[in-house]
């Protein structure tokens, strides 16, 4: 779709946004800044048909979770990605509770 368009949706708070680098108007490297810059949290996949090595180390370092190349393996890369997404969260979840459960002993 068009990248203004995905920029307008990230009120909806997504957990995840998989962004194809080529959307018209804004390139998915743009997009990932500024969705970085309104919710560091949102677990940001670039998709790209071609392998520019450039453009996957600049998202990486622009906060991109994962850059995946279309091909015919895309199906299981998108789930590799989605697995890995879902076992950082769960460590996250993890890490938060300890965390709680740490501070709660000095607040009795």
């Amino acid at each position: 779709d068009n990248g203004a368009a995905c920029l307008d949706a990230l009120t909806d708070e997504p957990d995840i946004i998989f962004l194809d680098q080529m959307m018209g108007s804004v390139s998915g490297t743009d997009a990932l800044k500024a969705i970085k810059r309104f919710n560091p949290d949102i677990y940001v996949v670039l998709v790209s048909g071609q392998q520019q090595v450039q453009v996957a180390v600049d998202s990486l370092k622009y906060g991109a979770f994962d850059y995946v190349v279309k091909d015919e393996r895309l199906d299981e890369r998108l789930a590799t990605v989605l697995g890995k997404i879902e076992q950082v969260q769960a460590l996250l979840a993890s890490r938060q509770k300890a965390k709680s459960r740490f501070l709660s002993l000095f607040s009795l």
